[in-house]
């Protein structure tokens, strides 16, 4: 997940040098990827896993040395330039400013104020920290600007629905929503024969359950979490043949429908009362816009709580009932099959204390038909943003979607620069006008948080993401969830190499590819 452990201010800046390889074929759009200078080499190679079931990888570029520098962060004004060139300036760091765009439907200009070069990152922390001094954000971690140079590896898993027998779908962390779990300990459990990181999820259990998806989650069938309001997702059909879709259409919203023939709206499903990751509430109330890597806390909620939760809601301060199978409210207790907790909170406390106290019976509908009107029983869905493209087009609003840079603070702004338009490893889908399904995974910051000199793969920036899923051939694509998070398992072996130091991240949800 690309969250805080990216948000760095008076970071390190690596600069770059130039090598050669000799690129070879491979069955993929014959014209160069679309990234850095046309004349890169660039190397691909392939591997047949099943029917209509094929693995990519391009090497574009070649590895570069790299000495380094100081950057002060994002300056969206004359007032923030000034005082972030000053600072530099102050430490002997001879600023410069690179130029960039917001990214989203307003894309304004904005600089980042960089100074400094040092042959050792050691030398860049020391002058980072005594910047510090500026009351910046002072933060000492690398990052690459080699925009013409790379070098990339990128990962192409392809599947052909046509050719393909199998299945695809995705699956929970430990099977339920409070879980966790290494995408490589997915692909065994599973037996599959390919397992991609899923969706946005709770790392820390100060902003909800660990582990729970940020955003909406279907499993055959059913939400497991419900949608982050704005954002598309990645809808999985399997019913026999394997399909996907990335979906934009408004969602409704789930609701408790009571005996005397009244509705109650749910806030959200399986999830801590309060608490929504990532925002993006359904409805005109607080935290109805969607903001990346934060956690709206809502005075007003009502959740369902299903057998499949995992953990135990904090019902301080809450009104719970429980409904029963067959439909009967009696006094709250953990739910067993076919039932569910409901708990509600502020004025969802009230509401549901007087449509208990004037009803006998109540029905949950949690299935996707309910959420979207398709008629889909064995569908599984995945979260994401920001969207890519559709029917062929660029989309480019990702500000609505949540990595807005205007009207925010600073810090949220370098927070967003350094997600959206700055190189991080990635994970995205596409889907072509024929159906071929795409799963592209990037590596990223190889020596970036290894403090090692060498790059073997820079990630791309949202917009160069863009720009490889139209080179792939996809009418409609999405970012899933990247950073440390990004990794695609073959065979359940580790095919790429996973940017956290710790090695490969535990997640909340997976797209897992069977025989």
């Amino acid at each position: 997940m690309i969250g805080v452990e990216t948000v760095r201010r008076l970071a390190i800046v690596a600069l770059a040098g130039v090598a050669t390889v000799t690129p070879a074929a491979a069955a993929l759009p014959s014209a160069p990827f679309p990234l850095g200078k046309g004349n890169l080499p660039e190397v691909r190679s392939s591997q047949q896993i099943a029917p209509g079931l094929a693995v990519y990888t391009v090497q574009r570029g070649a590895s570069l040395s790299s000495d380094w520098r100081v950057t002060a962060g994002v300056a969206r004004t004359p007032r923030e330039r000034a005082r972030a060139v000053r600072c530099l300036a102050g430490l002997g760091l001879s600023p410069a400013l690179e130029s960039y765009r917001a990214p989203g439907s307003r894309p304004r200009a904005y600089v980042e104020v960089a100074g400094g070069r040092f042959a050792s990152e050691d030398a860049a922390v020391s002058a980072a920290t005594r910047a510090k001094s500026c009351a910046l954000q002072a933060q000492a971690v690398a990052a690459s600007p080699h925009q013409r140079l790379g070098p990339w590896r990128l990962h192409i898993l392809e599947i052909k629905p046509a050719e393909f027998h199998g299945r695809l779908l995705s699956v929970l962390g430990d099977d339920t929503v409070h879980g966790r779990e290494k995408p490589s300990e997915i692909a065994r459990r599973t037996a599959a024969l390919a397992v991609v990181n899923g969706g946005f999820f709770v790392i820390k259990a100060a902003d909800g359950v660990e582990g729970e998806p940020a955003g909406l989650s279907v499993i055959d069938g059913q939400v497991r979490s419900e949608p982050t309001a704005g954002r598309p997702y990645l809808l999985l059909s399997d019913d026999g043949r394997v399909g996907a879709r990335i979906v934009t259409a408004p969602l409704r919203s789930l609701a408790v429908r009571w005996s005397d023939g009244g509705a109650t709206k749910l806030g959200g499903v399986d999830r801590q009362p309060g608490q929504v990751r990532n925002c993006g509430v359904a409805g005109d109330g607080p935290g109805r816009r969607p903001v990346q890597d934060e956690t709206c806390v809502l005075p007003d909620d009502i959740v369902a709580i299903t057998p499949d939760a995992g953990f135990a809601p904090d019902l301080r301060g809450a009104t719970t009932v429980l409904v029963t199978r067959d439909g009967r409210l009696t006094p709250a207790r953990p739910p067993g099959a076919g039932e569910v907790l409901l708990v509600g909170i502020g004025k969802g406390a009230s509401e549901l204390a007087a449509r208990m106290a004037s009803n006998s019976r109540a029905s949950v509908d949690l299935s996707l038909a309910a959420l979207s009107g398709l008629q889909a029983p064995h569908a599984y869905a995945v979260n994401g943003g920001p969207l890519l493209l559709k029917g062929g087009e660029r989309v480019r609003d990702d500000d609505r979607e949540g990595w807005s840079m205007t009207e925010v603070s600073r810090q949220r702004a370098n927070f967003v620069h350094d997600w959206t338009v700055l190189r991080n490893p990635r994970t995205a889908v596409g889907v072509g006008v024929d159906g071929t399904i795409w799963f592209l995974v990037v590596e990223g910051r190889e020596f970036q948080e290894a403090s090692q000199t060498q790059a073997a793969s820079v990630g791309l920036s949202i917009e160069e993401l863009r720009s490889v899923m139209a080179h792939l051939g996809a009418r409609d694509a999405m970012n899933l969830d990247g950073g440390g998070s990004s990794v695609l398992v073959l065979n359940g072996t580790l095919a790429t190499k996973p940017s956290d130091l710790t090695g490969e991240r535990p997640v909340g949800d997976a797209i897992v590819v069977m025989p």
